[in-house]
C-alpha cells in the first residue's frame, strides 16, 4: 500500500495544494472573532448560602428553569445563564462598540455582526441563539469556579459583556438567596410559633392537673403530675431553642449578600482567536490526503480486476 502511494506523491502534491487553497479561502471568510474571559468564584466562607431552604421552588422561581435539572450547587450559576428570563434580560444591553459607536442592545449588534458568505445555506438564528453561541458559562465542579466567556467581532464588547453577565449573575443570585432567606424565615417563625403553642398546651395540661388533683397520694397520680412536668418543660425548651434558630436566622437575612471573588481579571482581549489559520491548514490537509489514499488504493483495486477478471493475467 505504501508503495503504490509512494508512486503518486505527485498527486498528494497537488491535493495539499488545493487543501491549502480551500483553507485559507475558508478563513478568509470568518470574520475575526474576540474572546474575553473571566474567572469568579462566590464567596460562601461561612454557611453554603445555595444548600439551605427549598432549593427546587426557588430555582424555579428566579429562573423559570425545570428544578429537577439542578444537582448541584455550582450549576445553578449555570443555570441562570441559560434561563429564558436571564437571556431576555441580555437582549436589553447597551453597549458601546470599540470604534465609540454605540448600539441599542446587545441583541442588534449581535445581528449586525458580519458573516461568513456560505450563511445564506444556514437557518438563520434567532437573538436568543446568538447570545447562548456568544455566551458561555463553564463550571468547575471540583472547585466550583465558574468561568465566564464571551466571543464578539468586537473587542471591547467583549470585554463589556464579561463584565455585565458578571454583574447580572451577582444581581439574580442575590434575588435567589434574598428569597431563599425569605423563605427560611418564615420557615423559623412559623417553627417558632408552632412550639410556643405545643408548650402553652403543655403547661395547661399541667395546670389543670394540678389544680384538680389536690392531694396527689397514688403512686400513679404522682407519675402522671411528674410526667406533664416533664412534658412542660421539654416544650419549653424546644420554644427556646426555636426562638433562637429564629432570631440567627433573622440576623443572616439582614446581612445576606453574595459576594464574587475575581480569580481572573477580565482585560480587552488584544488578538483575535478565530479563525483558527493552523487548525484549518491541518485538518484540510488530513482530509484531502485521507480522501486521495481512498481513491489510489479504489483505482488500484479496480484495476486490479479489470487485468485479472478471473484470477490471471489476461
Amino acid at each position: 500500500m505504501w508503495e503504490v502511494c509512494w508512486k503518486q506523491r505527485r498527486l498528494y502534491f497537488i491535493t495539499g495544494i488545493l487543501a491549502l487553497i480551500g483553507a485559507s479561502i475558508i478563513s478568509l471568510s470568518i470574520p475575526p472573532v474576540y474572546h474575553a474571559f473571566k474567572q469568579i468564584s462566590v464567596d460562601a466562607t461561612k454557611d453554603d448560602i445555595l444548600e439551605k431552604g427549598e432549593r427546587g421552588l426557588l430555582v424555579e422561581k428566579q429562573t423559570g428553569l425545570n428544578p429537577s435539572t439542578v444537582t448541584t450547587d455550582p450549576e445553578i450559576y449555570a443555570l441562570i445563564l441559560r434561563s429564558p428570563l436571564f437571556l431576555s434580560n441580555m437582549e436589553r444591553i447597551s453597549l458601546k462598540t470599540f470604534d465609540g459607536k454605540k448600539r441599542e442592545t446587545y441583541t442588534q449588534h449581535l445581528v449586525a455582526a458580519q458573516k461568513p458568505w456560505w450563511n445564506f445555506l444556514l437557518r438563520e438564528k434567532s437573538p436568543i441563539e446568538l447570545i447562548q453561541q456568544n455566551v458561555k458559562c463553564e463550571v468547575n465542579m471540583h472547585n466550583g469556579l465558574l468561568t465566564i466567556r464571551v466571543a464578539d467581532q468586537d473587542p471591547f464588547v467583549a470585554f463589556q459583556m464579561v463584565d455585565t453577565v458578571s454583574y447580572y449573575l451577582q444581581e439574580e443570585l442575590y434575588k435567589y438567596i434574598r428569597f431563599k432567606a425569605e423563605i427560611d424565615l418564615k420557615n423559623r417563625k412559623k417553627d417558632m410559633m408552632a412550639a410556643k403553642e405545643n408548650y402553652r398546651q403543655a403547661q395547661d395540661k399541667y395546670n389543670s392537673y394540678s389544680e384538680h388533683h389536690f392531694d396527689i397520694t397514688t403512686p400513679s397520680g404522682s407519675i402522671e403530675l411528674k410526667n406533664l412536668e416533664k412534658a412542660a418543660d421539654l416544650s419549653l425548651q424546644e420554644y427556646n431553642e426555636a426562638i433562637q434558630q429564629y432570631n440567627i436566622t433573622k440576623i443572616n437575612y439582614d446581612k445576606t449578600r453574595p459576594n464574587f471573588i475575581d480569580f481572573t481579571s477580565n482585560a480587552i482581549p488584544l488578538n483575535p482567536s478565530r479563525p483558527h489559520w493552523i487548525a484549518n491548514f491541518f485538518i484540510w490537509l488530513f482530509y484531502s490526503w485521507i480522501g486521495t489514499t481512498w481513491f489510489i488504493l479504489y483505482r488500484k483495486k479496480h484495476q486490479l480486476k479489470t487485468l485479472c477478471p478471473d484470477g490471471k493475467q489476461s
